[in-house]
Parts: C-alpha cells; structure tokens; sequence
C-alpha cells in the first residue's frame, strides 16, 4: 500500500501538496531519522517542503514522550 509523506511542509505549500497528491497520510515537521521509521522509500510518496532538508537531521524532539 502506497503511503503519502509530507516533510517540512509550509501552511502556504499545503493546499498545493493537497491539490496534487491528496491528504497526506502521514506529516513530519522535520526530515529526521524518526521519520524514515515510517516511511517505505520503495512504494511510498515522499514531498519535501520548504523546511526539509536532504539530509536528515540526527534528532528531533520526541513529542510521543509526552504521554
């Protein structure tokens, strides 16, 4: 199953991400190795925004710790 990413996506990129590929199945703020936890690099689409970076970052806070 083919998943949609948005990586560092803009308010002001979102309606034209969401025009082209539809509602993202999964939004990360940042590209970091967090994120390629859930991402599928042979079938799954991968937008980059604005805020994103090729290289991914090495760490990201880790909001999921809050709970």
């Amino acid at each position: 199953m083919t998943c949609v990413h948005f990586i560092g996506i803009t308010d002001r990129q979102l309606d034209s991400a969401e025009r082209v590929w539809g509602s993202a199945d999964f939004t990360h703020m940042w590209h970091d190795w967090r994120s390629h936890g859930d991402i599928d690099w042979d079938v799954d689409i991968v937008v980059f925004g604005d805020r994103a970076k090729e290289e991914p970052l090495q760490w990201t806070w880790q909001d999921h710790e809050l709970q």
